[in-house]
């Protein structure tokens, strides 16, 4: 196309001037003529004028990663779009902010962003040409989720434990720009902060990890969950005797001691079947004899298991000793007709009544001792006993002793002849 214009000046030699062209798109040639009042005229060399009204046009928008996703602190968000020209600039408005986009090739521009958080996002894409002309794409929005927070229980020692352990009960997580969550542990629903150090009692105890919801991330109200379990410490009965083992005999004192380990209960003894700890736990005793069942026993509380020990005694009887004398000596003894013996018994070992008998006839019992006088007045051989019956602590016993009576004997007269 072409076009003119004359403009008329008393002194053009200072004077810039200028003109405007309304023409539609296109390549034009153009070049300045001037004359004088002398007639002069001079004219410039051709020149082209472009005229550019049309804005570029934007498309192939893409975002990676796709709107929707989860928070991520390391995530980095590429947008892209196309351009059907070489543009002089192109930019990203996103959320308010200018990002001005790199040429990627083609006509391809983008644009990176780092992390953002979770927030509904409007952004909107711009770019210009050199004659200044401004495309613009539709107002889109993106979309960051919030992520849902992970975390573990953690223990310094294990999960199930005996009771008497320390154990320090916390939490490990690694959810980056979480600071303004708030993350919570739970015992048997009751809050323990951050974590606690426990000696807890023996029982089942159940930790639960949660958070509360934050910029960035959900409230999450079971992120972990493990059960803790304390069982019960052992305990121990011990029953002994003091060195003095079974069997023993009657009149031999023993002494039943009855112990444990348990800090919350106390051992009870029994014996054959009886509480004797108050009397016998201890303490010296003399027993029947017999057989005694011992049982030392302590009961199971919240803290440590029930033990019991068990023994059985036996208590043999004692030697019963009854000793018979005749006239003062034990040995058989032998007398003239007429003659009186002094028989005596005597109980060297044993409790009760003991008997003094003369050829199988009891002529004297009761206790310990026995005297009897006997006028022997029929020769003849006798027996003459101390029995014992013994009872339930002591066996029985019988000494004898046999008595001769002789006859009186004539004298005998006796003469020797000497022969002369």
């Amino acid at each position: 196309g072409s076009y003119s214009s004359v403009q008329t000046s008393a002194a053009v030699s200072d004077q810039v001037n200028s003109f405007s062209l309304n023409t539609n798109e296109g390549g034009f040639l153009w070049a300045i003529s001037c004359r004088d009042n002398g007639g002069e005229e001079s004219m410039t060399g051709n020149r082209t004028i472009i005229v550019d009204r049309t804005a570029p046009t934007l498309s192939s928008f893409s975002a990676t990663p796709i709107s929707g996703g989860d928070y991520s602190f390391t995530q980095v968000y590429t947008f892209e779009a196309s351009v059907n020209e070489l543009a002089d600039k192109v930019w990203l408005k996103f959320n308010g902010k200018d990002y001005f986009a790199a040429f990627l090739g083609g006509n391809t521009y983008g644009v990176t962003i780092p992390t953002l958080a979770a927030e509904v996002y409007s952004y909107q894409w711009f770019a210009n040409d050199s004659a200044g002309n401004v495309g613009s794409s539709g107002v889109s929005s993106y979309v960051v989720n919030k992520a849902v927070p992970q975390g573990t229980l953690s223990n310094s020692g294990l999960w199930t434990v005996i009771y008497g352990s320390i154990v320090n009960i916390g939490k490990t997580e690694n959810n980056q720009g979480d600071e303004d969550v708030v993350y919570s542990i739970y015992r048997n629903g009751v809050p323990r902060l951050d974590g606690e150090s426990v000696n807890l009692g023996a029982g089942t105890y159940d930790y639960i990890l949660s958070s509360a919801t934050g910029e960035n991330y959900t409230d999450n109200s079971s992120m972990d969950f493990k059960q803790f379990v304390v069982n019960s410490a052992g305990s121990i009965a011990t029953l002994s005797f003091n060195g003095v083992d079974s069997p023993q005999i009657y009149g031999t004192a023993i002494t039943a001691t009855c112990t444990d380990t348990n800090p919350e209960a106390s051992a009870v003894l029994y014996r054959n079947g009886v509480d004797v700890t108050a009397g016998e736990n201890n303490v010296p005793v003399i027993l029947g004899a017999g057989d005694y069942a011992y049982d030392c026993i302590v009961a199971s509380t919240q803290n440590y298991t029930g033990a019991n020990d068990t023994f059985d005694y036996h208590i043999s009887q004692e030697v019963g000793e009854v000793q018979m004398s005749v006239n003062n000596a034990r040995n058989d003894f032998s007398v003239r007709v007429g003659s009186s013996v002094d028989l005596d018994a005597v109980l060297v070992s044993g409790q009760g009544a003991i008997s003094l008998e003369f050829n199988n006839t009891l002529i004297n019992s009761g206790n310990s001792p026995l005297h009897n006088t006997t006028i022997l007045s029929t020769p003849g051989i006798y027996r003459t006993s101390a029995k014992y019956s013994g009872n339930a602590n002591y066996t029985s016993d019988e000494e004898s002793w046999f008595v001769t009576v002789t006859a009186n004997q004539p004298p005998v007269a006796s003469f020797t002849a000497n022969p002369q």
